[in-house]
């Protein structure tokens, strides 16, 4: 009996150690298939490849492999992605990947091939990746739909260098378990148009593809990019609701940079190619949507020189706090929201207003939206091309804003009701310095000078909706008082 007992304990000793025996590493060097060594890899070795050029594009089927690039470049010749990931686990790091048709293919976009996993040979699923890492590699001209493409969950995206890619540079959808995607500190330039038939629910046609990044779902760490010179938007995300996701900030959109993104021209359709959905052919430096209300934060970016507006948002349940915008061809941040708050902002020579925030052109649940209710505090809008802060919808606060030296008005209320308008500053723009549409509107402490319509604010709101002011006092403007007229032309009067 105590021998059968000592056999048993060696017995499971020595499964302990097989259990936690240490992977395998693989080195591969000039003159040997990489592909080969995946080939007799086991789940956890690792792949290092020596510096050289390898003519090869890669295939990855087993979960936990990871390939380490020690300055190898991979060269696919035009015959597909670099490489092709339909495995778990898997981390790629530290390669060069050129003349490939995408660099690193984790999704079903390039062929729409499936492959059986999981079940061993049940229904084959869309390939894609749970938990990739895609590390510190660089993706020179991905020839037809993108650079680094990922479908899956967790995934780390980071520190990656796309250039001239056709499609998308990084493009990324959460499908799976809920769990947090990071896509941080990676370089994106000159994301090209390229027509690729896929569509997301919802769209009316397939989705334009000329991001620099795009990416989809519930939990998105977008932090630290550099976005320039991308056909559309250089960044776009849309937030996704998903069970198990619920209480913390879906999206948290910090510290990028996104310059020169977009293109006045008309981008060129195939011939009896379905059309792209234009909803979707944003030109903004940044542009996230949030039409669930997950409470998606964006915070210190800057967006400089973009075709359409700096930041762009639509939706509900913005924090937006600490941006710097300048000199973009539309507004310096546009608000389609509600239920949002919008702080220490700063909006310098854009081409349209500095601040805008409109109101939703539906609400999210399909109901009667009845209260917007945004906080556009400590903000500063000024030297832009039409008015500094433009708001319109009902239960706005508008308070501790500069807004000096604009085209046009400083702050505009251009309709709404029951909107508190609180210790602002609007000097020296081209018509009025605060210029109110509403009803019920309350006006305190604000001060406005040296406006070149000095007679006052234009309190009595002329246009549709007959503003009125219930609560006037402690405001200081060159001239005029509650019951004066302004003499310049109202904003909806002139459009």
């Amino acid at each position: 009996m105590k021998l059968l007992m000592i056999l048993v304990a060696i017995g499971v000793v020595a499964a302990g150690a097989q259990a936690t025996a240490p992977a395998d590493v693989i080195k591969v060097g000039p003159g040997e298939s990489i592909q080969a060594a995946i080939d007799a890899a086991d789940p956890g070795d690792t792949i290092e490849v020596k510096k050289g050029v390898y003519l090869e594009k890669l295939e990855v089927g087993t979960d936990g492999l990871t390939l380490k690039g020690k300055g190898a470049i991979i060269d696919a010749e035009l015959r597909g992605a670099c490489v092709t990931v339909w495995a778990d686990d898997v981390t790629i790091t530290g390669f060069r990947l050129v003349n490939g048709i995408m660099g690193i293919d984790a999704s079903p976009m390039h062929s729409m091939h499936q492959i059986p996993k999981g079940d061993g040979g049940g229904a084959p699923i869309p390939d894609h990746a749970h938990r990739l890492r895609v590390i510190d590699n660089e993706v020179i001209g991905a020839a037809l739909i993108g650079g680094i493409l990922v479908w899956g969950e967790s995934a780390v995206i980071e520190g990656n260098t796309v250039i001239g890619a056709n499609g998308f540079g990084i493009h990324y959808r959460h499908y799976g378990d809920p769990g947090r995607t990071v896509i941080a500190k990676n370089t994106v330039r000159n994301t090209r148009y390229a027509h690729c038939a896929v569509s997301l629910p919802g769209a009316s046609g397939p989705e334009p593809a000329g991001f620099g990044i795009d990416a989809a779902g519930p939990l998105l760490d977008i932090v630290s990019n550099r976005v320039e010179g991308n056909e559309f938007a250089g960044i776009n995300v849309r937030v996704w609701s998903m069970p198990g996701a619920e209480g913390v900030p879906a999206a948290r959109i910090l510290r990028n940079t996104a310059s020169d993104n977009g293109c006045e021209a008309d981008v060129l359709i195939p011939t009896g190619a379905a059309l792209p959905d234009h909803e979707l052919m944003h030109q903004d430096g940044i542009h996230v949507e949030d039409l669930a209300g997950l409470g998606t934060l964006v915070e210190k970016n800057v967006a400089h020189r973009n075709a359409d507006d700096g930041i762009h948002l639509v939706g509900e349940a913005f924090e937006v706090i600490g941006n710097k915008t300048s000199w973009n061809n539309d507004d310096g941040i546009e608000a389609a929201a509600d239920d949002s708050r919008i702080h220490k902002n700063t909006a310098t020579g854009n081409l349209d207003d500095g601040l805008r925030v409109t109101f939703p052109t539906s609400p999210p649940d399909g109901g009667d939206l009845v209260l917007v209710g945004n906080r556009v505090t400590n903000n500063s809008a000024c030297e832009n091309s039409d008015d500094g802060i433009q708001t319109e919808g009902p239960n706005h606060l508008i308070a501790g804003n500069k807004a000096n030296e604009n085209v046009q008005n400083g702050i505009i209320v251009t309709w709404g009701d029951r909107v508190t308008v609180r210790s602002n500053q609007a000097n020296k723009n081209g018509q009025q310095g605060i210029s109110n549409g509403s009803w019920m509107a309350d006006i305190l402490f604000n001060k406005a000078k040296g406006n070149a319509c000095g007679i006052g604010p234009d309190i009595a709101g002329k246009g549709t909706g007959k503003g009125v002011v219930d609560e006037w006092h402690g405001n200081q403007f060159d001239t005029g008082g509650r019951d004066v007229e302004d003499r310049c032309m109202d904003y909806l009067e002139y459009f």
